[in-house]
C-alpha cells in the first residue's frame, strides 16, 4: 500500500495474508528507511535512518541513512554498521 504521513511523507508498506505489515520503505525527515519485520510484526532488519535507544541509558540516537541493523526476535540490536558501542533497540519497543 502507498500512503504518505501528515507531513506528507511517502510509504510502501507490504503487508502479509494475516494483515501483519512485513516491508515498510518510507521516507520521514528527509530520511529514507526500508525495515524488515517478521511474522509477529517486529522489525529485524533496518536499512537507512531509524531510531534506536539504548537499553542502559534510555538516550536515543538517529542512524544515519547509510547503515543496517539487526535484531533480534526481543528487538535487541544484534548486529550493526556502523557499529556503536552502546546497546539498543529500536525507539518505542
Amino acid at each position: 500500500m502507498i500512503t504518505k504521513g501528515e507531513d506528507y511523507s511517502p510509504s510502501l508498506t507490504m503487508d502479509d495474508a494475516a494483515g501483519k505489515t512485513r516491508v515498510d520503505l518510507s521516507i520521514t525527515d528527509g530520511a529514507s528507511s526500508l525495515d524488515l519485520s517478521d511474522k509477529e510484526g517486529k522489525v529485524r532488519a533496518a536499512f537507512g535512518s531509524t531510531g534506536l535507544e539504548s537499553t542502559k541509558t534510555g538516550a536515543t540516537e538517529q542512524t544515519a541513512e547509510s547503515s543496517l541493523v539487526l535484531f533480534d526476535k526481543e528487538g535487541k540490536v544484534i548486529f550493526r554498521v556502523p557499529a556503536s558501542k552502546r546497546r539498543c533497540a529500536p525507539m518505542g519497543t
